[in-house]
């Protein structure tokens, strides 16, 4: 029969590979995660032994419950990505002036948005995900729901989301699809978004496409992507509180699952103060520098870099904010010294950054998928591959229309090292990362 070092041994196996989470074991022997996180765990767990000599049996029996509990309770291998859909209208121009006529360079069509970008980008490189979008049934809901299954059926085990994306289920109830249009200019982006009808609706459909992924998949989602939900506006004529949504799923999963938000602007213009308790119990929170400002916008913070880091690392937050060319910095929870500096890549052919922001975000759950206590140096590495799939959005137009397979992102990634144009992803200690930080906010004031 297997004793009490070997089982010990197997439980920090799982602890370090993300089948058993800390929270699980601290529940079943106070201090026990602790020990068996962290170096020379083989000499802390002979200690263990000797000063538990007489409860041997006791503890074998109670880490067997939790071997066999992290058998069946294991994440799944699988995401859901609940957000907003459109059609996007991409105008090319070679300057925008308020007030002048001017010429289109190029014009086109794509389909796009949070949710959609998300669930695009993962099921091109092999993923199984879950789309809960706010599509219409109309003509341009019916081409975001083709988009999603033309690309599921190239795939060999999307059974199970094929039959999820039936059009009897798909569209929300009552929900008009929006169109978008987006004027590029260089790398600068001026966006025209138009508000989906319907919206009182969505929470509720979104609800009832949760219950039926659960009837398609035997365990919980490995992560949960939390984009841009228009349902959570805030009417202060009608009463209407906002945010009830984005709060539902966030409490529904963050036991389960890793969770990953990046709001869009019906949610982050509640403001920090709204969600600070709600994004303390999220896996990783995203936003880019403007929405930044905009989330601390009216609560008393300012909207330096310095500051808004800070109030993440005060919540014990994990967050991530892009800083569009110039790469992106990283907090982690429970880290006090250190921060992630991901530099920019050096690249000379950028399209369109339409959706750049979403394919950060879906390359980093590509990595952090089923480890909801992932550690400092799983973050580092999603960051990396997170910045990697930024860039080759970058590349392409729109915000989905041209998603890679895993093939096309290890060939692009290669062609950026035999450049030497890639940057390092540093972890840098908080006080040497500060001057970098105050030096974007005097190059990037707030206005």
């Amino acid at each position: 029969m297997e004793n009490l070092r070997q089982t010990l041994i197997r439980v920090a196996d799982g602890i370090r590979n993300h089948r058993i989470t800390k929270a699980a074991l601290e529940a079943t022997w106070p201090g026990l995660a602790t020990l068996l996180c962290g170096d020379q765990i083989e000499q802390k767990i002979d200690e263990f032994i000797a000063k538990h000599e007489d409860q041997h049996e006791e503890i074998l029996g109670l880490l067997r419950k939790v071997l066999e509990n992290a058998n069946h309770d294991s994440p799944g291998d699988y995401v859901i990505a609940i957000g907003s859909s459109n059609i996007e209208y991409v105008l090319w121009v070679d300057k925008v002036e308020v007030g002048l006529k001017h010429s289109i360079r190029e014009a086109a069509e794509y389909v796009g948005g949070s949710g959609l970008n998300y669930v695009s980008r993962m099921l091109s490189c092999g993923m199984r995900a879950y789309p809960v979008l706010s599509t219409g049934e109309d003509e341009r809901g019916e081409k975001i729901r083709q988009h999603i299954l033309d690309i599921a059926q190239g795939r060999g085990d999307s059974h199970n989301v094929i039959t999820f994306l039936d059009p009897s289920n798909f569209f929300a109830p009552k929900m008009k699809t929006p169109g978008t249009t987006i004027v590029v200019d260089g790398t600068r982006r001026t966006i025209f978004s138009q508000q989906p009808g319907g919206m009182d609706e969505f929470a509720n459909f979104a609800k009832a496409r949760l219950k039926a992924i659960k009837t398609l998949e035997e365990k919980d989602p490995g992560a949960v992507m939390i984009g841009h939900l228009y349902c959570d506006y805030e009417d202060e004529a009608t009463g209407k509180i906002g945010g009830e949504c984005t709060k539902y799923l966030i409490s529904r999963y963050k036991d389960d699952a890793l969770v990953f938000t990046n709001f869009g602007g019906t949610q982050f213009k509640l403001g920090s103060d709204f969600w600070a308790e709600d994004i303390a119990n999220v896996g990783v929170f995203q936003l880019s520098l403007d929405e930044a400002r905009a989330f601390f916008s009216g609560n008393g913070v300012s909207k330096s870099l310095v500051d808004m880091i800070e109030w993440f690392r005060e919540r014990n937050v994990t967050a991530v904010v892009t800083l569009d060319k110039f790469g992106a910095v990283a907090t982690y929870k429970g880290d006090d010294e250190d921060l992630i500096i991901a530099w920019p890549f050096d690249i000379e052919n950028i399209v369109d950054t339409t959706g750049a922001g979403d394919a950060f975000g879906a390359g980093l759950v590509s990595q952090l998928i089923g480890k909801p206590d992932f550690q400092w140096g799983d973050l580092c590495e999603a960051v990396r591959k997170a910045r990697e799939w930024a860039a080759y959005a970058c590349t392409t137009p729109g915000g989905c229309a041209n998603c890679p397979d895993k093939q096309a992102l290890t060939m692009f990634n290669k062609i950026l090292n035999t450049q030497a144009r890639i940057a390092p992803v540093q972890k840098v200690a908080l006080e040497a990362a500060l001057p970098i930080l105050r030096l974007f906010d005097r190059a990037y004031p707030p206005i």
